[in-house]
């Protein structure tokens, strides 16, 4: 899970950290469980925040890459000044670099989406068979 680290301050990533742990419970009649750390509301609110902030860098990149496009008024700004060819070419990479940035966030968006619906634990009863 690897897109909860990769966004946001090292603060919010280091309180992710042990999200996922799982300890050692053992029950009254000596049969041994392991549980999650954290109850599902707390995942699910940890996944939520990591949806918004996934959201906001993704506008905030879209709104990168509409400002900074390269449009007729850039062309002929770079045909007139010297140097207006590596002017472009900086400009393009920046450019490309944020879509690429742009399609990762929507890939992580995505794998969060199917992550959600895979981490979702049903309340269900369980039953275990111990051998004598």
């Amino acid at each position: 899970m690897s897109f909860l680290w990769a966004f946001g301050t090292s603060a919010q990533a280091a309180e992710h950290k042990g999200l996922f742990e799982l300890h050692t419970v053992e029950n009254a009649d000596g049969l041994f469980t392991a549980e999650p750390r954290i109850s599902q509301q707390e995942l699910n609110n940890a996944l939520v925040e990591n949806k918004q902030l996934i959201s906001i860098r993704s506008h905030i990149i879209e709104e990168f890459i509409e400002e900074n496009g390269i449009t007729a008024q850039t062309g002929v700004v770079a045909a007139i000044m010297p140097g207006g060819l590596i002017y472009l070419a900086v400009r393009q990479a920046r450019l490309s670099a944020a879509n690429e940035k742009l399609e990762s966030l929507q890939a992580d968006m995505n794998q969060l989406k199917s992550d959600t619906l895979t981490l979702h634990v049903e309340q269900a009863p369980v039953l275990v068979a111990r051998f004598p």
